[in-house]
């Protein structure tokens, strides 16, 4: 059984993040965010490496995800993916990696699965 899948970004510079907007053609998934300044480990999310910094329970379309970096600057940032929507296939079924492993390091900027989605938006601690 999966714990989740997901994607990293790369903000190659660290900063404090406040917010996000996840584009989405399927909504309804829940997602936990995470924080790490360290290059992500093969395991995810790996707790000595991650922080969390918000989550939310039915992602829609566009909507933003507010996020509580605690006036700490990230480099990377994890969506994971816990729950997918009502129409989505299980998390088992959603491709791991090339091992097909679970919990294997998803690719950057790409979704662990396959579906198409982006970060319309990173919203900036002032």
């Amino acid at each position: 059984n999966k714990d989740g899948v997901g994607l990293y970004v790369d903000l190659d510079d660290p900063k404090a993040v406040s917010g996000l907007r996840i584009r989405t053609p399927g909504d309804g998934f829940a997602a936990t965010i995470y924080g790490a300044n360290e290059k992500p480990a093969e395991k995810w999310p790996d707790p000595a490496t991650w922080t969390e910094l918000g989550q939310a329970a039915t992602v829609k379309d566009g909507r933003r995800i507010a996020l509580d970096s605690a006036g700490n600057d990230f480099r990377y940032l994890l969506v994971w993916i816990t729950k997918l929507g009502e129409d989505e296939a299980p998390l088992e079924d959603a491709p791991a990696g090339d091992d097909e492993q679970a919990g294997q390091r998803p690719q950057q900027g790409q979704p662990a699965s396959g579906r198409t989605a982006e970060i319309g938006e990173l919203l900036l601690s002032e």
